[in-house]
């Protein structure tokens, strides 16, 4: 293990250097340095009696998000060497949507030595460009009033009406399923800015897309499918899928959620993007974007160090820390998204019953206290005693050796 860490100090450094300083380990800790991450989830197998499975994804941020911009995150896949002990294998840089977190595209680098990683900044120009070159690619295909590919009245094209659309069929299409039949569907409001290619697989997200065979039948498909999906939304009210008195607490009286952190009561206030201390106006709450390092994806979850006495978040001296914090607890507690999907939902522009069929709607949280054992604080803590002790031997043996260099004196 000593190996392991011995590589991951150097791999830390070029990290650092790269602008990568703060990690979350699948399986280990979030926030941290790369070097603590790694002896979190080397000691986490440790304490299982297992052995450390690799390999072992690193991520970190690349560019930082805001309600109207995209943000970028690096994943680096760690693997075991028989030589180095640990070594970058790949990245991927991924680009997610602000609003729902839906990935825009991604890309992956082999990585052959530690100079292979790219800096925050280049990984955040490449994504950009890829974006950028999907984007076009994007407009030529579904924007065809800025491209000329169609009007009203262009003679390649044969019109129909059906529910509401107009489908624009090429003429040089065949009646049967083909891969090369062009077939356009437009709701007629949206004619002729805004319409949908039949066929057109729009599943990869990333890559050049496939067209698979079709006719006219598909295209009648689809409308039946848009339109019933339209039918079965317009049905739905609030009173079928939430507590109809909770949401009129929210959305007509404007009641904010609330969540009890160890025993002080805080409003859920997605407008200012925090955990707002009743009560305490003094204190500066819980600011989500402040916490992003300690999200977990998979739980939908944030584990932060806290402030009981403040009422908030505060980090401890990671670097020079001996012993679990006695002022600090460590609470865990829901995604923003998921404590007031309502201001969620108003924030970014969804229909305000977005998603509570499967959420719900709670105006009352209380979030679950984390023993410290239990976090990767153990490990961290090992980690720096471990290393104070080699210091002091260094210092000790430094120190031996200018006294024996004294008593020997000067030769003549």
């Amino acid at each position: 293990m000593e190996d392991l860490l011995k590589t991951a100090d150097e791999i830390a450094e070029k990290m650092k250097e790269k602008g990568y300083e703060y990690f979350n380990i699948k399986g280990g800790a979030a926030g941290t340095d790369f070097r603590t991450g790694i002896a979190s989830y080397l000691h986490y197998a440790s304490f299982n009696d297992t052995e450390p499975v690799f390999p072992i994804y690193a991520g970190s941020g690349v560019a930082s998000t805001s309600p109207d911009n995209p943000y970028t995150w690096a994943t680096f896949k760690v693997v075991e060497d028989a030589q180095k002990g640990l070594r970058i294998d790949t990245v991927r840089i991924s680009m997610y949507e602000c609003h729902d977190g839906a990935l825009r595209t991604h890309l992956e680098l082999k990585i052959k030595s530690p100079d292979d990683i790219p800096s925050r900044e280049i990984a955040a120009k490449l994504i950009e460009e890829k974006w950028e070159a999907r984007y076009k690619e994007n407009q030529i295909v579904n924007h065809f009033k800025s491209t000329g590919m169609i009007s009203k009245n262009d003679p390649d094209y044969i019109f129909d009406e059906y529910k509401g659309h107009i489908i624009a069929s090429h003429k040089n299409n065949v009646v049967g399923r083909d891969i090369d039949n062009l077939i356009i569907v437009y709701h007629s409001d949206d004619f002729p800015n805004h319409g949908f290619i039949i066929g057109l697989d729009d599943s990869k997200m990333s890559g050049r897309r496939k067209s698979v065979p079709h006719n006219m039948d598909d295209a009648r498909a689809y409308i039946d499918w848009v339109v019933d999906i339209r039918q079965k939304k317009a049905e739905i009210k609030p009173k079928d899928i939430v507590d109809t008195k909770a949401y009129d607490l929210r959305v007509n009286k404007g009641t904010l959620p609330t969540i009890d952190i160890s025993g002080h009561t805080f409003y859920v206030d997605i407008r200012m993007d925090m955990l707002r201390p009743k009560d305490d106006f003094l204190s500066k709450g819980i600011v989500f974007s402040k916490i992003a390092n300690y999200y977990d994806e998979d739980k939908r979850t944030y584990t932060i160090p806290y402030n009981p006495k403040t009422h908030e978040f505060q980090e401890p001296d990671y670097h020079n820390i001996k012993e679990l914090p006695k002022d600090l607890i460590a609470v865990e507690f829901s995604s923003e998204r998921l404590l007031d999907r309502v201001g969620w939902n108003r924030k970014y522009g969804f229909d305000l019953t977005h998603g509570l069929d499967k959420s719900g709607l709670k105006l009352e949280f209380t979030a679950k206290e984390v023993p410290w054992k239990e976090t990767f604080l153990v490990s961290l803590i090992e980690s720096n005693l471990k290393a104070e002790k080699k210091q002091e031997k260094a210092a000790e043996n430094q120190k031996s050796a200018r006294q024996d260099t004294k008593r020997k004196g000067r030769k003549i």
